[in-house]
């Protein structure tokens, strides 16, 4: 499997976590939380992120199970 997948994914989810923790503070300051679109979009992300996680975690199992 080539490493650019990786390095790739890596620095994707680096960026959007900076981007979320950058994200809420501006969120509760301009009234955005109360925003349904808002809560969605976060909702949404977190499935996201979460389901991607679990993948991650799962093929990295299957990978250390093949040695």
């Amino acid at each position: 499997m080539s490493e650019l997948p990786i390095i790739f994914f890596r620095r994707l989810h680096f960026a959007l976590t900076i981007a979320w923790m950058v994200l809420i503070p501006v969120a509760i300051a301009t009234g955005w939380v109360y925003s349904i679109v808002f809560v969605s979009a976060i909702s949404l992300y977190a499935n996201v992120a979460a389901h991607f996680a679990a993948w991650q975690g799962a093929r990295a199992e299957h990978v250390a199970g093949d040695d």
